[in-house]
């Protein structure tokens, strides 16, 4: 570590700069933080490590085809899924981007209407730096809060900017998003915004918008953020919910989450023979 170096700034560079990835599809790229690197059984040495960003910098990994099925004798919908790189950056003497190195990601789950996609890595080994989550009361935020915004804006290596939250009560497409200052731009979403208070960086939201005016121009100061109360809750939806509760069991959740899918599919298969025999009838 450098010599003199501010506590506060090592601590923005350990829980802003450095959560902070590129995800870059085929087509596009947009940013990420890393949520959650933990060992995935105890009596290995194997991590867990899940990428959080917008379903938007994600959705042309994206595919939804008609195939037929033998079974049913029908076609149906077939989703599949591109490998989605996630990158992430070297430094030396703390600030100093040395280079970068990619990692490839699988889109586990996501939900386009809230616009959020949770990325897994393919890699086992721990990362070290993962986003410190807001876990107290959204109550205690308010506006006037200062924060700082961090993203791969234009698929640059990482940069933050700082503002304040401005206003929390916007609703776009029927969903709230929360205002901020904290200038984005195009390559912004998917990163992370940090509420800067006490001397932490404290993550509560995701870049997702910026306002535009006139000519579609863009107005960097007006970003639009999803916060962190929804993000929680899409991640209870769909028991993932041990990314921010130390206390829910992983293993737990991934039975779960097997459940649900298998009682999902049967219910579409019992649909589809359903809509089958409909029409054997009307024939």
């Amino acid at each position: 570590m450098p010599q003199n170096l501010d506590q506060k700034i090592k601590r923005a560079h350990d829980e802003v700069l450095y959560p902070t990835v590129l995800v870059r599809t085929k087509n596009a790229s947009g940013s990420g933080t890393v949520l959650y690197s933990k060992l995935k059984d105890e009596s290995k040495s194997e991590y867990e490590t899940y990428v959080l960003t917008n379903h938007h910098v994600i959705d042309d990994c994206i595919k939804v085809s008609k195939e037929w099925d033998p079974m049913l004798e029908a076609e149906i919908k077939k989703e599949t899924r591109s490998t989605v790189n996630v990158e992430f950056y070297r430094y030396k003497h703390y600030s100093r981007c040395i280079g970068r190195f990619s990692v490839e990601g699988d889109i586990v789950t996501y939900n386009k209407d809230y616009d959020v996609a949770l990325l897994k890595l393919r890699s086992v080994e721990k990362v070290a730096s993962v986003a410190h989550l807001y876990l107290s009361d959204i109550k205690d935020i308010h506006v006037f809060d200062k924060v700082v915004a961090c993203g791969c804006q234009l698929a640059h290596p990482p940069i933050h900017t700082r503002g304040e939250i401005m206003y929390m009560d916007d609703e776009i497409e029927n969903y709230n998003f929360w205002l901020s200052n904290a200038q984005i731009i195009f390559g912004s979403s998917g990163g992370g915004i940090y509420l800067d208070k006490n001397g932490k960086h404290e993550f509560i939201g995701i870049p997702s918008r910026i306002a535009i005016s006139g000519w579609d121009d863009a107005v960097t100061h007006m970003g639009y953020f999803i916060p962190i109360d929804r993000i929680f809750s899409w991640l209870k939806e769909e028991f993932y919910h041990f990314i921010y509760d130390s206390k829910v069991d992983a293993k737990k959740c991934e039975k779960l989450r097997e459940k649900k899918k298998l009682a999902m599919k049967k219910s579409y298969l019992e649909k589809q023979k359903s809509e089958l025999n409909d029409d054997d009838e009307d024939e």
